[in-house]
Protein backbone atom coordinates (compact mmCIF):
# COMPACT_ATOMS: atom_id res chain seq x y z
CA UNK A 1 0.00 0.00 0.00
CA UNK A 2 2.94 2.38 0.51
CA UNK A 3 3.21 4.29 -2.78
CA UNK A 4 3.52 7.98 -1.84
CA UNK A 5 -0.16 8.71 -2.62
CA UNK A 6 -2.28 7.09 0.11
CA UNK A 7 -4.15 10.34 0.84
CA UNK A 8 -6.11 9.96 -2.42
CA UNK A 9 -7.64 6.63 -1.36
CA UNK A 10 -11.42 6.61 -1.40
CA UNK A 11 -12.03 2.93 -0.67
CA UNK A 12 -10.04 0.31 1.24
CA UNK A 13 -10.90 -3.10 2.69
CA UNK A 14 -8.48 -5.68 4.13
CA UNK A 15 -10.62 -7.58 6.61
CA UNK A 16 -11.08 -11.36 6.85
CA UNK A 17 -7.29 -11.82 6.58
CA UNK A 18 -6.27 -13.23 9.99
CA UNK A 19 -2.65 -13.75 8.88
CA UNK A 20 -2.30 -10.05 7.99
CA UNK A 21 -0.91 -8.23 11.03
CA UNK A 22 0.75 -5.14 9.51
CA UNK A 23 -0.18 -2.95 6.53
CA UNK A 24 2.60 -0.66 5.31
CA UNK A 25 1.30 2.76 4.27
CA UNK A 26 2.49 6.35 3.75
CA UNK A 27 0.40 7.91 6.53
CA UNK A 28 -0.86 5.67 9.37
CA UNK A 29 -2.82 8.57 10.92
CA UNK A 30 -4.76 9.14 7.70
CA UNK A 31 -5.46 5.43 7.32
CA UNK A 32 -6.59 5.00 10.94
CA UNK A 33 -8.90 8.01 10.63
CA UNK A 34 -10.51 6.92 7.36
CA UNK A 35 -10.13 3.14 7.32
CA UNK A 36 -9.59 2.06 10.90
CA UNK A 37 -11.88 -0.36 12.69
CA UNK A 38 -12.96 -3.93 12.04
CA UNK A 39 -15.15 -2.91 9.11
CA UNK A 40 -11.96 -2.26 7.10
CA UNK A 41 -9.24 -4.32 8.79
CA UNK A 42 -9.14 -7.21 11.27
CA UNK A 43 -8.67 -6.57 14.97
CA UNK A 44 -5.12 -7.96 14.91
CA UNK A 45 -3.97 -5.72 12.05
CA UNK A 46 -2.49 -2.21 12.16
CA UNK A 47 -1.08 0.46 9.85
CA UNK A 48 2.64 1.33 9.87
CA UNK A 49 5.25 3.05 7.74
CA UNK A 50 7.70 0.21 8.38
CA UNK A 51 6.27 -3.28 8.68
CA UNK A 52 8.84 -5.92 9.65
CA UNK A 53 7.84 -9.31 8.34
CA UNK A 54 9.54 -12.27 10.03
CA UNK A 55 11.39 -14.70 7.81
CA UNK A 56 11.64 -18.41 8.42
CA UNK A 57 14.25 -19.85 10.73
CA UNK A 58 16.29 -22.76 9.43
CA UNK A 59 17.16 -25.98 11.26
CA UNK A 60 20.12 -27.77 9.68
CA UNK A 61 23.13 -29.90 10.60
CA UNK A 62 25.75 -32.05 8.88
CA UNK A 63 27.10 -35.28 10.37
CA UNK A 64 30.74 -36.08 9.61
CA UNK A 65 33.29 -38.62 10.83
CA UNK A 66 36.56 -37.72 12.49
CA UNK A 67 39.38 -38.45 10.06
CA UNK A 68 41.64 -39.88 12.79
CA UNK A 69 39.42 -41.24 15.60
CA UNK A 70 37.19 -43.93 14.11
CA UNK A 71 34.54 -43.84 16.87
CA UNK A 72 34.20 -40.06 17.01
CA UNK A 73 31.68 -38.10 14.94
CA UNK A 74 30.95 -34.40 14.65
CA UNK A 75 27.50 -32.96 14.09
CA UNK A 76 28.03 -29.46 12.67
CA UNK A 77 25.32 -27.10 13.92
CA UNK A 78 24.19 -24.98 10.96
CA UNK A 79 20.91 -23.70 12.44
CA UNK A 80 19.92 -20.08 11.85
CA UNK A 81 17.35 -17.81 13.48
CA UNK A 82 15.16 -15.19 11.85
CA UNK A 83 17.13 -12.14 12.91
CA UNK A 84 20.62 -13.52 13.47
CA UNK A 85 23.01 -16.10 12.07
CA UNK A 86 24.14 -16.92 15.61
CA UNK A 87 22.96 -20.33 16.77
CA UNK A 88 23.34 -19.10 20.34
CA UNK A 89 20.16 -16.99 19.99
CA UNK A 90 18.01 -20.12 19.60
CA UNK A 91 16.61 -22.76 21.93
CA UNK A 92 17.24 -26.40 20.99
CA UNK A 93 15.69 -29.81 21.46
CA UNK A 94 17.74 -32.74 20.11
CA UNK A 95 16.55 -36.32 19.76
CA UNK A 96 19.07 -39.06 19.05
CA UNK A 97 16.93 -41.86 17.64
CA UNK A 98 18.15 -44.55 20.03
CA UNK A 99 15.98 -47.19 21.72
CA UNK A 100 15.65 -45.03 24.86
CA UNK A 101 14.40 -42.01 22.90
CA UNK A 102 17.21 -39.95 24.42
CA UNK A 103 17.07 -36.15 24.13
CA UNK A 104 19.37 -33.20 24.80
CA UNK A 105 19.07 -29.43 24.94
CA UNK A 106 21.49 -26.61 24.20
CA UNK A 107 23.43 -25.69 21.09
CA UNK A 108 26.38 -28.10 21.50
CA UNK A 109 25.50 -31.31 23.36
CA UNK A 110 27.28 -34.67 23.06
CA UNK A 111 25.80 -38.15 22.90
CA UNK A 112 27.13 -41.72 22.95
CA UNK A 113 25.85 -44.76 21.05
CA UNK A 114 26.71 -48.29 22.18
CA UNK A 115 26.41 -49.78 18.69
CA UNK A 116 26.76 -48.59 15.08
CA UNK A 117 23.78 -48.01 12.82
CA UNK A 118 21.56 -45.54 11.01
CA UNK A 119 20.01 -43.35 13.70
CA UNK A 120 17.34 -40.73 13.05
CA UNK A 121 18.81 -37.61 14.64
CA UNK A 122 16.50 -34.60 14.89
CA UNK A 123 16.84 -31.02 16.08
CA UNK A 124 13.96 -28.62 16.76
CA UNK A 125 14.88 -24.95 17.05
CA UNK A 126 12.77 -22.08 18.34
CA UNK A 127 13.59 -18.42 17.83
CA UNK A 128 12.19 -16.77 20.95
CA UNK A 129 12.23 -13.32 19.32
CA UNK A 130 9.98 -14.20 16.38
CA UNK A 131 8.30 -17.38 17.58
CA UNK A 132 9.60 -19.23 14.52
CA UNK A 133 10.17 -22.96 15.01
CA UNK A 134 11.49 -25.66 12.68
CA UNK A 135 12.55 -29.30 12.89
CA UNK A 136 15.20 -31.06 10.82
CA UNK A 137 15.95 -34.82 10.87
CA UNK A 138 18.55 -36.97 9.14
CA UNK A 139 19.06 -40.74 9.15
CA UNK A 140 21.06 -41.08 5.92
CA UNK A 141 24.49 -41.59 7.51
CA UNK A 142 25.65 -44.94 8.88
CA UNK A 143 27.43 -44.13 12.14
CA UNK A 144 30.36 -46.53 12.39
CA UNK A 145 32.96 -47.20 15.07
CA UNK A 146 36.33 -48.83 15.72
CA UNK A 147 36.06 -52.37 17.12
CA UNK A 148 33.75 -52.36 20.17
CA UNK A 149 34.28 -48.75 21.29
CA UNK A 150 31.44 -46.47 22.30
CA UNK A 151 30.51 -44.01 19.56
CA UNK A 152 30.84 -40.37 20.54
CA UNK A 153 28.79 -37.76 18.63
CA UNK A 154 29.69 -34.16 19.44
CA UNK A 155 27.68 -31.19 18.22
CA UNK A 156 30.09 -28.42 17.23
CA UNK A 157 29.74 -24.90 15.78
CA UNK A 158 30.33 -24.41 12.07
CA UNK A 159 33.47 -22.40 12.84
CA UNK A 160 34.90 -25.01 15.21
CA UNK A 161 38.68 -25.54 14.88
CA UNK A 162 37.85 -29.22 14.38
CA UNK A 163 36.18 -28.42 11.06
CA UNK A 164 38.05 -27.32 7.97
CA UNK A 165 36.58 -26.45 4.60
CA UNK A 166 37.60 -29.65 2.77
CA UNK A 167 38.15 -32.31 3.77
CA UNK A 168 36.76 -32.22 7.30
CA UNK A 169 39.46 -33.16 9.77
CA UNK A 170 40.83 -32.31 13.21
CA UNK A 171 43.31 -29.41 13.27
CA UNK A 172 46.82 -30.32 12.23
CA UNK A 173 49.53 -29.78 14.87
CA UNK A 174 51.33 -26.52 14.33
CA UNK A 175 55.02 -26.15 13.60
CA UNK A 176 55.77 -29.87 13.23
CA UNK A 177 54.36 -30.71 16.64
CA UNK A 178 56.13 -33.29 18.77
CA UNK A 179 53.38 -33.28 21.40
CA UNK A 180 51.79 -36.66 22.06
CA UNK A 181 48.69 -37.37 24.17
CA UNK A 182 47.57 -40.82 25.27
CA UNK A 183 45.36 -42.70 25.77
CA UNK A 184 42.93 -41.11 23.35
CA UNK A 185 40.05 -41.31 24.14
CA UNK A 186 40.99 -40.81 27.81
CA UNK A 187 38.86 -41.48 30.85
CA UNK A 188 40.56 -40.59 34.14
CA UNK A 189 44.17 -39.67 33.28
CA UNK A 190 45.76 -38.08 30.20
CA UNK A 191 49.51 -38.41 29.58
CA UNK A 192 51.34 -35.70 27.62
CA UNK A 193 54.81 -36.02 26.11
CA UNK A 194 56.63 -33.04 24.63
CA UNK A 195 59.69 -33.48 22.43
CA UNK A 196 62.55 -35.93 22.59
CA UNK A 197 63.88 -34.45 25.83
CA UNK A 198 60.97 -33.36 27.96
CA UNK A 199 61.65 -31.33 31.08
CA UNK A 200 57.97 -30.39 31.26
CA UNK A 201 57.65 -30.73 35.01
CA UNK A 202 60.42 -28.26 35.79
CA UNK A 203 60.94 -25.99 32.79
CA UNK A 204 58.66 -22.89 32.84
CA UNK A 205 58.93 -22.57 29.03
CA UNK A 206 56.38 -25.38 28.67
CA UNK A 207 52.89 -23.86 29.05
CA UNK A 208 50.29 -26.61 29.01
CA UNK A 209 46.64 -25.61 28.66
CA UNK A 210 43.41 -27.51 28.05
CA UNK A 211 40.54 -25.79 26.22
CA UNK A 212 37.08 -26.91 25.12
CA UNK A 213 35.58 -26.54 21.63
CA UNK A 214 34.61 -22.93 22.29
CA UNK A 215 38.08 -21.91 23.45
CA UNK A 216 37.29 -21.84 27.17
CA UNK A 217 40.33 -22.78 29.26
CA UNK A 218 39.82 -25.78 31.55
CA UNK A 219 41.75 -26.03 34.81
CA UNK A 220 43.77 -29.25 34.95
CA UNK A 221 46.90 -29.98 36.99
CA UNK A 222 49.73 -31.83 35.25
CA UNK A 223 52.61 -33.43 37.13
CA UNK A 224 55.71 -35.42 36.04
CA UNK A 225 55.55 -39.20 35.89
CA UNK A 226 58.75 -40.86 37.14
CA UNK A 227 61.96 -39.00 36.31
CA UNK A 228 61.77 -35.23 35.78
CA UNK A 229 64.28 -35.40 32.93
CA UNK A 230 64.56 -37.33 29.71
CA UNK A 231 61.40 -38.33 27.89
CA UNK A 232 59.24 -38.20 30.98
CA UNK A 233 55.52 -37.60 30.35
CA UNK A 234 53.18 -35.49 32.43
CA UNK A 235 49.93 -36.88 33.78
CA UNK A 236 46.76 -34.82 34.07
CA UNK A 237 43.76 -35.77 36.22
CA UNK A 238 40.58 -35.71 34.09
CA UNK A 239 38.19 -36.89 36.78
CA UNK A 240 36.33 -33.55 36.96
CA UNK A 241 36.13 -33.13 33.19
CA UNK A 242 32.82 -33.66 31.36
CA UNK A 243 32.58 -36.05 28.42
CA UNK A 244 33.49 -34.28 25.19
CA UNK A 245 36.26 -33.04 22.90
CA UNK A 246 39.16 -30.94 24.18
CA UNK A 247 42.49 -29.55 23.01
CA UNK A 248 45.87 -29.76 24.72
CA UNK A 249 48.00 -26.75 23.86
CA UNK A 250 51.72 -26.76 24.63
CA UNK A 251 53.16 -23.42 23.60
CA UNK A 252 52.22 -23.27 19.87
CA UNK A 253 51.45 -26.98 19.44
CA UNK A 254 47.85 -28.20 19.58
CA UNK A 255 46.62 -31.78 19.96
CA UNK A 256 43.01 -32.90 20.22
CA UNK A 257 41.77 -35.54 22.65
CA UNK A 258 38.41 -37.00 23.66
CA UNK A 259 37.25 -37.39 27.26
CA UNK A 260 35.00 -40.44 27.52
Amino acid sequence: MQNGNNSNLTSFYANNNPALTCIQVDNPTFMNTNFGGIYYIDAGASFSTNCIYPTNCNAQFTLIADSALQSVWYLVNQCMGTDSLSVDSLTYQWSWGDSLNSTSTGAYPSFSYSSPGNYTICVTITDTASGCTETYCDSSTYISRAQSQMIQVNVVPANSPLITSSPYSPPAPQGGSSVRCYPNPAKDVLYVEVGAACYCGLDPQFQIKITDLLGNEIHCNFKPVGSSSGKSPLSGDLEGLSVGIYFVKVNNDVVMFVKE
